[in-house]
């Protein structure tokens, strides 16, 4: 029984970790990010410390799909609707 516990909880941490998208401060978007304020996608002034809020990164990416290219809209949609609620299992 102790056993089941255990592998029960091992196995909703390990699905819960790889739907932190915002929270890996590595991850793709922070880098697509930082292009798209080079380009002057984005007006905001960046913070220094990653991760960024969910409310920040709403508003970066709105900004993009505005003011950006349109292959920067397409991806910047594509990262603001994997940050939706109920767009993964666990949010």
């Amino acid at each position: 029984m102790k056993r089941g516990i255990v592998l029960l909880f091992v196995v909703v941490l390990v699905s819960t970790l790889d739907a932190q998208i915002i929270h890996d401060p590595n991850d793709a978007l922070y880098r697509d990010i930082d292009l798209w304020a080079v380009q002057g996608y984005i007006t905001e002034s960046l913070p220094m410390v990653r991760p960024y809020p969910a409310q920040l990164l709403d508003v970066l990416l709105s900004q993009v799909i505005d003011r950006g290219s349109e292959a920067a809209g397409i991806k910047a949609r594509r990262y603001r609707d994997a940050m939706l609620p109920g767009s993964r299992p666990v949010h």
